[in-house]
């Protein structure tokens, strides 16, 4: 009988209790033991949370290149400037148009009182 023989008779194969160097056991029973119900239910567990985390893995990716995209800036609309009126025609003319609204639609005013209304700063 080799060494190996006389291990299996010291320490018993039933028990599982292998001690020393060399393989844990025949092919046949390593077999054996992956087909048991526990085996397969661990592997798939194992599977499970590697699909898992994989997943997570990606949606921490998608969001870091969510993270990279920047709004875009609203532009400024420029608000137009109104021109200020220049010269005495168009002073006059405001100031008319203004007694016209205060005083009630009456064309019929004097030359000082249109001095009189015209604003000093327009």
């Amino acid at each position: 009988m080799g060494w190996k023989g006389r291990t299996e008779e010291i320490w018993g194969k039933e028990e599982g209790n292998k001690r020393g160097r060399g393989s844990t056991g025949s092919r046949e029973e390593r077999r054996e033991v992956n087909t048991q119900p526990e085996f397969r239910e661990r592997e798939k567990k194992r599977e499970k949370e590697e699909e898992n985390k994989e997943r997570e893995e990606d949606k921490k990716k998608k969001k870091k290149k969510k993270k990279k995209k920047k709004k875009k800036k609203k532009k400024k609309k420029k608000k137009k400037k109104k021109k200020k009126l220049q010269g005495a025609a168009p002073l006059r003319q405001r100031a008319v148009n203004l007694l016209l609204v205060f005083r009630g639609n009456d064309p019929t005013l004097s030359g000082a009182a249109l001095q009189a209304a015209r604003p000093r700063r327009l």
